[in-house]
Protein backbone atom coordinates (compact mmCIF):
# COMPACT_ATOMS: atom_id res chain seq x y z
CA UNK A 1 0.00 0.00 0.00
CA UNK A 2 1.50 3.55 -0.87
CA UNK A 3 0.45 7.03 0.56
CA UNK A 4 1.58 10.37 -1.34
CA UNK A 5 3.13 12.43 1.47
CA UNK A 6 4.74 15.60 0.81
CA UNK A 7 8.48 16.34 1.61
CA UNK A 8 11.09 18.33 0.64
CA UNK A 9 13.39 17.96 -2.21
CA UNK A 10 16.79 17.46 -2.43
CA UNK A 11 17.51 20.23 -4.76
CA UNK A 12 16.22 23.53 -3.90
CA UNK A 13 13.81 22.82 -1.29
CA UNK A 14 10.53 22.77 -3.56
CA UNK A 15 8.09 20.33 -2.26
CA UNK A 16 7.75 16.98 -4.05
CA UNK A 17 3.90 15.49 -3.91
CA UNK A 18 4.69 12.62 -5.62
CA UNK A 19 6.99 10.49 -3.82
CA UNK A 20 5.19 7.41 -2.25
CA UNK A 21 5.81 6.17 0.92
CA UNK A 22 5.66 1.73 1.53
CA UNK A 23 4.30 1.15 4.50
CA UNK A 24 5.66 -1.93 5.71
CA UNK A 25 4.37 -4.32 8.57
CA UNK A 26 6.49 -3.92 11.62
CA UNK A 27 4.98 -7.22 13.44
CA UNK A 28 3.83 -10.29 11.93
CA UNK A 29 0.06 -10.93 12.37
CA UNK A 30 0.60 -13.84 14.93
CA UNK A 31 2.31 -11.71 17.20
CA UNK A 32 -0.45 -8.82 16.79
CA UNK A 33 -3.06 -11.50 18.32
CA UNK A 34 -0.69 -12.41 21.19
CA UNK A 35 -0.44 -8.69 22.17
CA UNK A 36 -4.27 -8.55 22.26
CA UNK A 37 -4.62 -11.48 24.34
CA UNK A 38 -2.11 -9.96 26.66
CA UNK A 39 -3.93 -6.73 26.72
CA UNK A 40 -7.17 -8.69 27.42
CA UNK A 41 -6.00 -10.91 30.10
CA UNK A 42 -4.07 -8.03 31.92
CA UNK A 43 -7.76 -5.87 31.64
CA UNK A 44 -9.60 -8.52 33.07
CA UNK A 45 -6.90 -9.29 36.09
CA UNK A 46 -7.73 -5.23 36.54
CA UNK A 47 -11.14 -5.34 36.42
CA UNK A 48 -11.09 -8.36 39.23
CA UNK A 49 -8.41 -6.72 41.29
CA UNK A 50 -10.12 -3.20 41.89
CA UNK A 51 -11.87 -2.61 45.00
CA UNK A 52 -15.36 -3.95 45.48
CA UNK A 53 -17.77 -1.54 46.57
CA UNK A 54 -17.44 -1.08 50.48
CA UNK A 55 -20.42 0.76 50.83
CA UNK A 56 -21.72 -1.26 53.59
CA UNK A 57 -18.82 -3.72 54.78
CA UNK A 58 -19.32 -7.03 55.68
CA UNK A 59 -19.89 -7.39 59.17
CA UNK A 60 -20.77 -11.65 59.54
CA UNK A 61 -20.79 -11.75 63.13
CA UNK A 62 -22.10 -8.65 63.51
CA UNK A 63 -25.20 -9.40 61.50
CA UNK A 64 -25.07 -12.64 63.71
CA UNK A 65 -25.48 -10.64 66.76
CA UNK A 66 -28.66 -9.10 65.19
CA UNK A 67 -30.07 -12.28 64.11
CA UNK A 68 -30.19 -13.39 67.13
CA UNK A 69 -31.10 -10.49 68.85
CA UNK A 70 -34.52 -10.64 66.43
CA UNK A 71 -35.01 -13.89 67.00
CA UNK A 72 -34.61 -15.14 71.19
CA UNK A 73 -35.04 -11.57 72.24
CA UNK A 74 -31.12 -11.35 73.87
CA UNK A 75 -27.95 -9.30 72.75
CA UNK A 76 -24.63 -11.39 72.70
CA UNK A 77 -21.49 -9.98 72.15
CA UNK A 78 -19.71 -10.79 69.22
CA UNK A 79 -17.41 -13.11 70.75
CA UNK A 80 -16.21 -14.90 74.06
CA UNK A 81 -15.50 -13.34 76.70
CA UNK A 82 -12.39 -14.26 79.31
CA UNK A 83 -14.32 -16.38 81.11
CA UNK A 84 -15.68 -18.24 78.26
CA UNK A 85 -18.87 -17.99 76.43
CA UNK A 86 -21.10 -15.09 74.75
CA UNK A 87 -21.98 -12.57 77.35
CA UNK A 88 -25.52 -11.71 77.27
CA UNK A 89 -25.86 -7.86 77.14
CA UNK A 90 -29.56 -7.30 77.17
CA UNK A 91 -32.92 -9.09 77.03
CA UNK A 92 -36.42 -7.89 76.18
CA UNK A 93 -38.88 -8.15 77.95
CA UNK A 94 -41.42 -10.91 77.21
CA UNK A 95 -38.76 -12.70 74.56
CA UNK A 96 -37.82 -16.11 74.15
CA UNK A 97 -35.08 -15.91 76.18
CA UNK A 98 -36.74 -13.90 79.51
CA UNK A 99 -39.17 -17.00 79.45
CA UNK A 100 -36.50 -19.37 79.45
CA UNK A 101 -34.76 -17.52 82.44
CA UNK A 102 -32.09 -15.99 80.55
CA UNK A 103 -30.68 -12.86 82.19
CA UNK A 104 -28.40 -9.84 81.34
CA UNK A 105 -24.33 -10.87 82.54
CA UNK A 106 -25.38 -15.09 81.91
CA UNK A 107 -23.09 -16.77 79.61
CA UNK A 108 -23.75 -18.99 76.45
CA UNK A 109 -20.85 -21.33 77.00
CA UNK A 110 -22.33 -24.05 74.67
CA UNK A 111 -25.01 -24.41 71.84
CA UNK A 112 -25.95 -28.16 71.42
CA UNK A 113 -22.23 -30.08 72.08
CA UNK A 114 -20.35 -26.93 70.92
CA UNK A 115 -18.56 -24.62 72.86
CA UNK A 116 -19.69 -21.19 71.38
CA UNK A 117 -17.01 -18.77 70.74
CA UNK A 118 -18.45 -15.74 68.47
CA UNK A 119 -22.10 -14.61 67.65
CA UNK A 120 -22.19 -16.21 64.16
CA UNK A 121 -21.66 -19.78 65.50
CA UNK A 122 -24.68 -19.59 68.20
CA UNK A 123 -26.83 -17.77 64.51
CA UNK A 124 -26.04 -20.70 62.85
CA UNK A 125 -27.10 -22.90 65.04
CA UNK A 126 -30.76 -21.20 65.42
CA UNK A 127 -31.29 -20.90 62.11
CA UNK A 128 -30.83 -24.98 61.47
CA UNK A 129 -32.85 -25.57 64.30
CA UNK A 130 -35.06 -23.67 63.07
CA UNK A 131 -35.08 -24.96 59.77
CA UNK A 132 -35.27 -28.41 61.24
CA UNK A 133 -38.21 -27.52 63.57
CA UNK A 134 -35.88 -28.96 65.73
CA UNK A 135 -34.52 -27.59 69.51
CA UNK A 136 -32.30 -26.02 70.56
CA UNK A 137 -30.58 -26.45 73.82
CA UNK A 138 -27.74 -23.86 75.21
CA UNK A 139 -25.98 -24.50 78.19
CA UNK A 140 -26.12 -21.09 80.47
CA UNK A 141 -23.67 -19.66 82.69
CA UNK A 142 -24.52 -17.51 85.73
CA UNK A 143 -21.74 -17.08 88.27
CA UNK A 144 -20.54 -20.36 89.15
CA UNK A 145 -24.30 -22.16 87.77
CA UNK A 146 -24.14 -23.78 84.70
CA UNK A 147 -27.91 -24.41 83.41
CA UNK A 148 -29.38 -26.16 80.41
CA UNK A 149 -32.03 -24.03 78.55
CA UNK A 150 -33.90 -25.64 75.67
CA UNK A 151 -35.59 -23.48 72.87
CA UNK A 152 -38.49 -24.52 70.49
CA UNK A 153 -40.23 -27.27 72.98
CA UNK A 154 -43.52 -26.73 74.52
CA UNK A 155 -43.73 -27.54 77.99
CA UNK A 156 -45.99 -31.16 77.60
CA UNK A 157 -42.66 -31.86 75.44
CA UNK A 158 -43.74 -31.54 71.72
CA UNK A 159 -42.24 -29.03 70.09
CA UNK A 160 -43.18 -25.68 69.32
CA UNK A 161 -43.23 -24.22 65.78
CA UNK A 162 -40.62 -22.52 64.27
CA UNK A 163 -41.19 -18.74 64.59
CA UNK A 164 -42.05 -17.04 61.72
CA UNK A 165 -39.32 -14.80 59.78
CA UNK A 166 -39.77 -11.23 60.15
CA UNK A 167 -40.26 -9.06 56.97
CA UNK A 168 -36.68 -8.13 54.89
CA UNK A 169 -35.92 -4.92 55.80
CA UNK A 170 -38.01 -4.83 59.15
CA UNK A 171 -35.90 -3.52 62.34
Amino acid sequence: MSVGRPRLAAGGGKLDEKVDVVMTRLLPPWALLLVAAILFVAGMIWIRASTPDTSKPEDPVGDAVVQVQKILGMKVARQAGPDGGLAVDEVAAGSPAQRQGIQAGDRVMAVGDRSVWHAGQLADALVNAIEQRAPLSLLVARGEDYRAVVFGMRPGGGQAPAPAPSPAGAS
